[in-house]
């Protein structure tokens, strides 16, 4: 089967700007021709990207307790909310999802920029959503007695709100990806977040059952990594090893094409190690668009042309993407 996306570049998603406009202004000739999608991005109250989803979704539910505040973010929204619990048996019913009605919105900026050439014509307009346990970070201790819960109220949002996002914008003109931070640390048990029974079951049992709701007409890719917080990286692996089982189980168990695909690459310029590179070897996703994250503002383009050569020697066709989260931070920090 012919691969739908061989692009060269992954818009990831991230913006340190206060709108789509201000975003696409400066960047649409810089792209040009390399991307398939132009994302809606994660600008002004969405910088904090699963965040905004507690912020937004979580913290104003009476059913859902916000148990103290967390660490000072350096991000525009100040001090990031503490963990969460909900109240009784069967969890909470969100009856909107917030980052949908702001795709919804931003969609339709991205037509009017595109209808004046800012946007360059061909692209689709790319909305990311966390999948479930980025959407539910918080809720770590609810999810340890009463997983199932969980996974039953994150499934009935995506189902209710993926329709209502694809009945606001044609399928053919949307690109969908689904963002993993907090999935591959949980895989690798450095969390402590309950992960009952088998690790990549746990894993790919959601995808299997929400990957088919996605129209088959709308690119889907997942965006596989470790989290970004305003300190640093959740985790730094020491090679790619979990996310390419990830990936491949994925893609044996989408129930769907599986258009293109995100694994995050070393969070610094350490990465002269090809031994990080060598799972890739292993990667067994022959009809979807493989995308690293091995752009970093510390080095640029010299260090993106290095990180390219070392992961050359065990894939052979690959696009590039920046280094998620990389661009949340200010201008002045390298972005």
């Amino acid at each position: 089967m012919a691969r739908r996306i061989d692009s060269e570049l992954l818009l990831v998603g991230s913006l340190p700007l206060a709108s789509r406009r201000e975003a696409a202004t400066p960047g649409g000739e810089l792209y040009r021709g390399l991307s398939f999608a132009s994302p809606g991005g994660e600008a002004g109250v969405m910088v904090t990207w699963a965040a905004y989803d507690h912020a937004s979704l979580h913290q104003p539910r009476h059913d859902v307790a916000i148990m103290g505040s967390g660490a000072e973010s350096q991000r525009p929204m100040g001090r990031q909310a503490g963990p969460a619990a909900w109240e009784g048996t069967e969890g909470p019913r969100y009856e909107r999802w917030p980052p949908i009605d702001q795709a919804i919105a931003s969609y339709g900026t991205f037509c009017r920029l595109r209808d004046t050439g800012l946007i360059p014509r061909h692209l689709r307009f790319q909305v990311a959503v966390p999948l479930r346990t980025s959407c539910t970070a918080a809720f770590a201790d609810s999810v340890e007695r009463d997983p199932e819960t969980r996974d039953a109220v994150y499934e009935d949002l995506f189902t209710r709100e993926i329709r209502r996002l694809t009945a606001a914008i044609p399928p053919g003109d949307l690109a969908l990806q689904l963002d993993m931070a907090w999935e591959a640390p949980d895989r690798e048990s450095m969390t402590g977040r309950a992960d009952n029974g088998d690790r990549l079951e746990r894993f790919v049992g959601p995808l299997r059952r929400l990957m088919p709701l996605v129209p088959q007409e709308t690119p889907l890719g997942l965006h596989l990594c470790y989290g970004t917080l305003p300190v640093g990286q959740v985790h730094e692996p020491r090679d790619l090893r979990w996310l390419v089982k990830m990936a491949n189980h994925a893609a044996e168990n989408a129930g769907r094409v599986l258009d293109y695909l995100y694994l995050a690459g070393p969070p610094d310029p350490r990465s002269a190690d090809s031994d990080f590179y060598a799972p890739l070897a292993d990667l067994k996703c022959p009809d979807t668009r493989v995308f690293l994250g091995i752009g970093l503002p510390a080095d640029g383009a010299e260090g993106l042309r290095r990180r390219r050569g070392l992961a050359s020697a065990f894939i052979d066709d690959f696009g590039v993407a920046m280094y998620c989260g990389a661009t949340r931070k200010p201008k002045q920090h390298g972005s």
